[in-house]
């Protein structure tokens, strides 16, 4: 970060913003890949359900309990 001069406009802050903010994300990405972190794959989504399986496992409860829909 002190490698980029400031001398107060904004398109310099944003600069060494942008700059500080690869380096860090750069060196957060290459310590999880060498300790084979398995942080991101639990921060995927997992898909959901679909919807007409739901419904269908849905009708079938309705049914089972003797009650209309």
């Amino acid at each position: 970060m002190r490698s980029i001069a400031l001398d107060g406009s904004r398109r310099a802050d944003l600069l060494a913003l942008g700059l500080g903010s690869l380096t860090w994300a750069a060196a957060v990405a290459a310590g999880l890949w060498l300790l084979r972190s398995e942080l991101p794959a639990d921060l995927r989504r997992k898909r959901p359900a679909t919807l007409p399986s739901l419904a269908a496992g849905e009708a079938a409860e309705t049914m089972s309990s003797g009650k209309e829909p």
